[in-house]
Formats: structure tokens, C-alpha cells, sequence
């Protein structure tokens, strides 16, 4: 018993540190996109979108790759949700320091937020598919306890 209450804090863990992020940059993006960036609202509202347009598409290229990698038995199961997981909170990490640095380079930022969400899309072929692996019959009880810390927590620390 010790040992899954264990792992689902871990995957708990693992949801808020997406949250955080995930809602951070949908709060703050458009208001730093108008404020730093002096985009127009209509620009605003364009460009703003760029990131969840290449987080879905890269949703889908991700799901289909460790789809492909497990079909080919070049990973586990374990190792893929790991390897996914691992990609969503490094590669996105990097790239929203990089934005931080790109200064009022316009599209620089805009780049590197864009890129920084397209990866964080790894997140959905990692931990978040991990509910159907860990138990098929509670996966939605297993979803509502992690999304649901996670969220809450993601929109407390928003604010």
C-alpha cells in the first residue's frame, strides 16, 4: 500500500510541475506579449496562439513516436513514459530561459515560447498516458486525483 500511495505522489508531483508551467505561460503570455513585447491586440491574439497550435501537433507526433518505439521494442513501456516525461520538463525548461533572454526580439520570443509548449506536449505520451498503464479500471479516478492536485495547484500558484 505504502509503495502506490508512493508513486502516485510522485505523479502528482509530476502534474503540478506541469501545471505550474502550463498556466504560468497561459496567464502570462499574452500580457507579456503586449506589455514587453508591445504587440498590438490583434498580433497578440495571433501570435499567442502559435504556442498551443505546435503543443497540439506536437501532442500528435509525440503520441505516434512512442507509439512507433514500443511497436519496435526499442523501449519499454517504463522507459518510454519516462523518456517523454523527461523531454516535457527539460526541453521546455531551456527554451523559456532562452525566451527570457531574448530581450524585445519579437519574434525570437515568440520562437522560443512556441517551441518551449511544442515540447511540453511530450508531457500527454508520458505521465498523463501512464493512468491507463498503472490500472485500467481506476485510470479516471487515477486522472481526477492527479489532475486535480495538480490544477489547483498550478492555478493557486498563478496568482
Amino acid at each position: 500500500m505504502f509503495l502506490v500511495i508512493h508513486f502516485h505522489m510522485f505523479r502528482i508531483i509530476a502534474q503540478i510541475g506541469h501545471s505550474v508551467g502550463y498556466f504560468t505561460v497561459v496567464t502570462d503570455l499574452p500580457k507579456y506579449m503586449a506589455d514587453v513585447l508591445k504587440f498590438d491586440i490583434k498580433s497578440n491574439g495571433f501570435y499567442s496562439t502559435l504556442p498551443y497550435i505546435a503543443m497540439w501537433i506536437m501532442s500528435i507526433v509525440f503520441a505516434s513516436i512512442s507509439d512507433w518505439m514500443l511497436t519496435k521494442k526499442w523501449l519499454s513501456l517504463t522507459n518510454s513514459r519516462k523518456l517523454f516525461t523527461t523531454i516535457s520538463f527539460t526541453i521546455p525548461g531551456i527554451f523559456l530561459v532562452i525566451a527570457s533572454f531574448s530581450g524585445c526580439d519579437r519574434m525570437m520570443a515568440v520562437l522560443m515560447f512556441t517551441i518551449a509548449m511544442g515540447f511540453m506536449s511530450a508531457f500527454y505520451s508520458g505521465i498523463k498516458a501512464n493512468n491507463l498503464d498503472l490500472s485500467p479500471n481506476f485510470a479516471g479516478a487515477i486522472m481526477a486525483l492527479t489532475n486535480g492536485w495538480g490544477a489547483v495547484i498550478g492555478i493557486i500558484t498563478v496568482f
